[in-house]
């Protein structure tokens, strides 16, 4: 289990030494299942493959055995935010606040959970410390940036989404929000329109992300009156996601110029 653990930790971006971690946890788990250890780890490894279904059941038997591991209540509500329960999920955090970690991940999700909700005032609330005492925190800079634009403060929203791509410029979703800005500033459609056709061009886009990328870029062309390129991009937003609505609407106001 030791071993495994350590796995874990060093290689959370390593997917081989993640494998090795599983196949070390599964033998640690049938010796000595007691250990919650165990089960956070395992949880762990679930959250970092985006399995969250695995994960909230990891982290379900990691609290059968402790009842108050602090990582395994924090990752359960992370578990329930990845499989849509966003109310339950919010239900849970507040229930249970004052057992959380005190570190930045717990405030970056109670942030992210209030900020889906719509409570903005307890979104700000939780997200704010971190842009004072962590101002690389590159994520936090974000849900600010998302924060600011759902409230309307499309200034404060493009500062923070600049100083977030600053700190990560590797980020697509940091980007993409970025140029998404953008395209809310008068004169800005041509440069937002650059930095989203780059987007389309990074490796390994896929899924929800791949659809939103092509669809922004779709509506930077029309913005752009470059309708060929918009009707392009917004057949790609629809690849694989034929019946997408959004990327449909995208592509009638294409055609329609």
């Amino acid at each position: 289990g030791g071993l495994a653990v350590a796995y874990f930790r060093t290689g959370q971006n390593d997917p081989e030494l993640l494998e090795q971690s599983a196949t070390l946890m599964s033998r640690a788990m049938f010796m000595r299942p007691e250990h919650a250890a165990t089960w956070r780890s395992k949880a762990g490894i679930a959250l970092s493959r985006e399995n969250f279904r695995s994960a909230r059941s990891y982290t379900e038997k990691c609290l059968e055995v402790t009842g108050k591991d602090k990582q395994c209540l924090l990752w359960h509500a992370q578990a329930l935010l990845g499989l849509g329960l966003l109310d339950e999920a919010g239900s849970w955090l507040s229930r249970r606040e004052e057992a959380l970690p005190k570190h930045s991940g717990t405030q970056i999700l109670m942030g992210r959970v209030a900020l889906l909700q719509g409570r903005y005032g307890a979104a700000q609330e939780a997200l704010e410390p971190i842009r004072k005492t962590e101002p690389e925190h590159a994520l936090a800079w974000k849900l600010l940036a998302e924060l600011f634009y759902r409230a309307g403060d499309l200034t404060e929203a493009r500062t923070a989404a600049e100083h977030a791509v600053a700190l990560n410029p590797n980020f697509v979703e940091l980007r993409l929000l970025h140029a998404r800005l953008m395209l809310q500033v008068e004169g800005a459609t041509r440069e937002a329109l650059q930095k989203l056709s780059g987007l389309t061009e990074v490796e390994g886009l896929k899924g929800e992300l791949r659809s939103r990328v092509y669809l922004s870029a779709s509506h930077a062309a029309r913005a752009n009156e470059r309708f060929e390129e918009a009707v392009e991009y917004a057949n790609q937003s629809l690849e694989g996601r034929e019946g997408w609505g959004p990327g449909k609407l995208a592509l009638a106001m294409a055609y329609a110029g």
